[in-house]
Protein backbone atom coordinates (compact mmCIF):
# COMPACT_ATOMS: atom_id res chain seq x y z
CA UNK A 1 0.00 0.00 0.00
CA UNK A 2 0.91 3.33 -0.73
CA UNK A 3 0.93 6.24 1.81
CA UNK A 4 -1.03 9.52 0.08
CA UNK A 5 0.11 13.17 1.65
CA UNK A 6 -2.78 14.85 2.35
CA UNK A 7 -1.94 18.61 2.65
CA UNK A 8 -3.36 20.76 5.56
CA UNK A 9 -2.46 23.77 5.27
CA UNK A 10 1.42 24.12 5.64
CA UNK A 11 0.82 21.37 7.45
CA UNK A 12 1.56 18.05 5.23
CA UNK A 13 0.76 14.80 6.95
CA UNK A 14 1.25 11.40 5.32
CA UNK A 15 -1.87 8.66 5.85
CA UNK A 16 0.36 5.46 6.88
CA UNK A 17 -1.80 2.07 5.88
CA UNK A 18 -4.21 4.23 3.79
CA UNK A 19 -5.80 3.45 0.51
CA UNK A 20 -3.56 2.44 -2.24
CA UNK A 21 -3.04 5.66 -4.08
CA UNK A 22 0.14 6.61 -6.93
CA UNK A 23 3.41 8.28 -5.84
CA UNK A 24 4.94 11.57 -6.76
CA UNK A 25 2.96 14.71 -7.32
CA UNK A 26 -0.47 12.78 -8.23
CA UNK A 27 -0.56 11.48 -4.98
CA UNK A 28 -1.08 15.36 -3.26
CA UNK A 29 -4.48 15.72 -2.75
CA UNK A 30 -6.61 18.25 -1.01
CA UNK A 31 -8.27 16.93 1.93
CA UNK A 32 -11.83 19.27 1.86
CA UNK A 33 -12.26 17.11 -1.82
CA UNK A 34 -10.97 13.91 -0.95
CA UNK A 35 -12.38 13.65 2.44
CA UNK A 36 -14.98 11.46 1.58
CA UNK A 37 -12.40 8.49 0.12
CA UNK A 38 -9.86 8.90 2.61
CA UNK A 39 -11.38 9.30 6.13
CA UNK A 40 -8.77 10.35 8.68
CA UNK A 41 -11.06 7.97 11.44
CA UNK A 42 -9.42 4.78 11.48
CA UNK A 43 -7.77 4.43 14.73
CA UNK A 44 -4.76 2.49 13.37
CA UNK A 45 -4.22 5.02 11.57
CA UNK A 46 -1.65 7.68 12.09
CA UNK A 47 -0.68 11.35 10.32
CA UNK A 48 2.78 12.40 10.06
CA UNK A 49 3.64 15.83 11.14
CA UNK A 50 6.30 16.86 8.02
CA UNK A 51 8.84 18.88 9.89
CA UNK A 52 9.20 16.86 12.72
CA UNK A 53 8.42 13.55 12.13
CA UNK A 54 6.21 12.93 14.70
CA UNK A 55 2.94 10.60 14.16
CA UNK A 56 -0.32 11.76 15.23
CA UNK A 57 -2.98 8.71 15.61
CA UNK A 58 -5.93 9.84 13.62
CA UNK A 59 -8.21 9.09 15.95
CA UNK A 60 -7.52 8.97 20.03
CA UNK A 61 -10.32 8.67 23.11
CA UNK A 62 -12.95 9.15 21.06
CA UNK A 63 -11.56 12.36 19.44
CA UNK A 64 -10.78 12.87 16.13
CA UNK A 65 -7.82 14.72 14.75
CA UNK A 66 -7.95 17.93 13.29
CA UNK A 67 -4.88 18.48 12.10
CA UNK A 68 -0.71 19.32 13.77
CA UNK A 69 2.23 21.23 13.24
CA UNK A 70 4.98 22.49 15.84
CA UNK A 71 5.73 24.71 17.93
CA UNK A 72 9.42 26.35 17.07
CA UNK A 73 11.89 28.33 19.06
CA UNK A 74 12.20 31.55 17.69
CA UNK A 75 10.37 30.12 14.80
CA UNK A 76 13.95 28.06 13.73
CA UNK A 77 14.33 25.84 16.32
CA UNK A 78 11.89 22.84 17.13
CA UNK A 79 10.74 21.94 20.37
CA UNK A 80 7.50 20.18 20.06
CA UNK A 81 4.66 18.60 17.60
CA UNK A 82 1.34 19.96 18.51
CA UNK A 83 -1.85 18.30 17.34
CA UNK A 84 -5.49 19.44 18.23
CA UNK A 85 -8.63 16.42 18.65
CA UNK A 86 -12.19 17.47 18.95
CA UNK A 87 -15.62 15.35 18.90
CA UNK A 88 -16.10 13.91 15.33
CA UNK A 89 -18.98 16.08 14.97
CA UNK A 90 -17.31 19.38 15.20
CA UNK A 91 -17.28 21.11 12.08
CA UNK A 92 -16.31 25.21 11.92
CA UNK A 93 -15.07 27.94 10.14
CA UNK A 94 -12.11 30.02 11.68
CA UNK A 95 -14.00 32.76 12.95
CA UNK A 96 -16.24 30.44 14.77
CA UNK A 97 -13.81 28.19 16.02
CA UNK A 98 -12.58 28.91 19.11
CA UNK A 99 -16.59 29.49 20.05
CA UNK A 100 -17.14 25.72 18.92
CA UNK A 101 -14.65 23.94 20.91
CA UNK A 102 -15.52 25.55 23.43
CA UNK A 103 -18.48 23.54 23.95
CA UNK A 104 -17.22 19.88 22.83
CA UNK A 105 -14.54 17.59 24.48
CA UNK A 106 -11.03 19.05 22.88
CA UNK A 107 -7.51 17.83 23.63
CA UNK A 108 -4.33 19.03 22.76
CA UNK A 109 -1.44 16.63 21.83
CA UNK A 110 2.31 17.87 22.50
CA UNK A 111 5.35 15.71 21.50
CA UNK A 112 8.15 17.01 22.42
CA UNK A 113 11.47 16.91 19.95
CA UNK A 114 14.20 18.07 22.16
CA UNK A 115 15.14 16.84 25.39
CA UNK A 116 13.07 19.87 28.29
CA UNK A 117 13.18 19.85 31.78
CA UNK A 118 9.42 20.53 32.59
CA UNK A 119 10.17 23.72 34.48
CA UNK A 120 11.58 25.07 30.89
CA UNK A 121 8.31 23.26 29.08
CA UNK A 122 5.74 24.66 31.57
CA UNK A 123 7.20 28.54 31.41
CA UNK A 124 7.14 28.47 28.15
CA UNK A 125 3.22 27.51 28.06
CA UNK A 126 2.71 29.39 31.23
CA UNK A 127 4.04 32.76 29.48
CA UNK A 128 1.73 32.45 26.93
CA UNK A 129 -1.08 31.74 28.80
CA UNK A 130 -0.40 34.83 31.43
CA UNK A 131 -1.31 37.69 29.09
CA UNK A 132 -4.66 35.48 28.36
CA UNK A 133 -5.70 34.36 31.70
CA UNK A 134 -7.59 36.61 34.26
CA UNK A 135 -7.65 34.92 37.07
CA UNK A 136 -4.00 34.02 37.89
CA UNK A 137 -5.01 31.17 40.69
CA UNK A 138 -6.18 29.22 38.06
CA UNK A 139 -2.97 29.57 36.03
CA UNK A 140 -1.59 28.70 39.05
CA UNK A 141 -3.50 25.64 39.92
CA UNK A 142 -3.31 24.02 36.32
CA UNK A 143 0.75 24.50 36.62
CA UNK A 144 0.49 22.89 40.06
CA UNK A 145 -1.65 19.87 38.45
CA UNK A 146 0.86 19.77 35.87
CA UNK A 147 4.37 19.72 38.34
CA UNK A 148 2.07 16.66 39.80
CA UNK A 149 2.50 14.59 36.49
CA UNK A 150 5.31 15.98 34.23
CA UNK A 151 8.66 14.17 35.05
CA UNK A 152 11.62 16.84 35.94
CA UNK A 153 13.56 15.66 32.91
CA UNK A 154 11.27 15.49 29.62
CA UNK A 155 12.73 13.09 27.00
CA UNK A 156 12.19 13.72 23.36
CA UNK A 157 9.29 11.78 21.96
CA UNK A 158 7.79 12.08 25.20
CA UNK A 159 3.76 13.12 24.75
CA UNK A 160 1.63 15.37 26.82
CA UNK A 161 -2.36 15.91 26.48
CA UNK A 162 -4.30 18.54 27.84
CA UNK A 163 -7.91 17.53 27.52
CA UNK A 164 -10.58 20.45 27.71
CA UNK A 165 -13.87 20.11 29.16
CA UNK A 166 -17.12 22.29 28.59
CA UNK A 167 -17.58 22.58 32.21
CA UNK A 168 -13.60 23.95 32.52
CA UNK A 169 -11.97 20.93 33.29
CA UNK A 170 -8.28 20.38 32.14
CA UNK A 171 -6.93 17.03 32.38
CA UNK A 172 -3.21 16.52 32.06
CA UNK A 173 -1.19 13.17 31.05
CA UNK A 174 2.47 12.33 30.67
CA UNK A 175 2.65 9.54 27.75
CA UNK A 176 -0.94 7.65 28.75
CA UNK A 177 0.04 7.47 32.72
CA UNK A 178 -2.18 8.60 35.36
CA UNK A 179 -3.05 12.05 34.88
CA UNK A 180 -4.08 15.60 37.09
CA UNK A 181 -7.18 17.45 36.93
CA UNK A 182 -8.04 20.74 37.66
CA UNK A 183 -10.78 22.95 37.22
CA UNK A 184 -9.66 26.27 35.26
CA UNK A 185 -12.37 27.35 32.58
CA UNK A 186 -10.26 30.81 31.87
CA UNK A 187 -7.02 28.11 31.03
CA UNK A 188 -8.96 26.01 29.40
CA UNK A 189 -10.33 28.68 26.79
CA UNK A 190 -6.62 30.43 26.85
CA UNK A 191 -4.82 26.98 25.63
CA UNK A 192 -7.56 27.07 22.65
CA UNK A 193 -6.44 30.65 21.96
CA UNK A 194 -2.59 29.67 22.42
CA UNK A 195 -2.75 27.55 19.49
CA UNK A 196 -5.76 28.63 17.48
CA UNK A 197 -6.40 32.35 18.53
CA UNK A 198 -4.82 35.31 15.93
CA UNK A 199 -1.28 35.15 17.61
CA UNK A 200 -1.22 31.85 18.06
CA UNK A 201 2.04 30.34 18.52
CA UNK A 202 2.42 28.12 15.85
CA UNK A 203 0.64 29.89 12.39
CA UNK A 204 1.29 26.70 10.51
CA UNK A 205 -0.40 24.52 13.02
CA UNK A 206 -2.93 27.17 13.40
CA UNK A 207 -3.52 27.08 9.67
CA UNK A 208 -3.21 23.03 9.40
CA UNK A 209 -5.88 23.04 12.73
CA UNK A 210 -8.72 25.59 10.99
CA UNK A 211 -8.23 23.81 7.87
CA UNK A 212 -9.53 20.33 9.14
CA UNK A 213 -11.92 22.12 11.24
CA UNK A 214 -13.34 23.85 8.17
CA UNK A 215 -13.05 20.23 6.68
CA UNK A 216 -14.73 18.01 8.90
CA UNK A 217 -11.62 16.38 9.43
Amino acid sequence: RTAPVVVVGQGVVACKEAYRRPTGPSAVLDVADDLAHYPLTDPAKTVTERRTGVAFPCTSDGLKLAGCGVRAKFGVVPVYAVGLYSEPSVRAAADDALRSLAQVDTALRLTLVRHLGATAFLKAIEDQLATRVADPTQLDAFVDACLQVLPDKMPSGMTTTLTLKPSGHVTIVADGRTGATVHAPDVATALLDVYLGVNAVSPPAREAILQGLAAGL
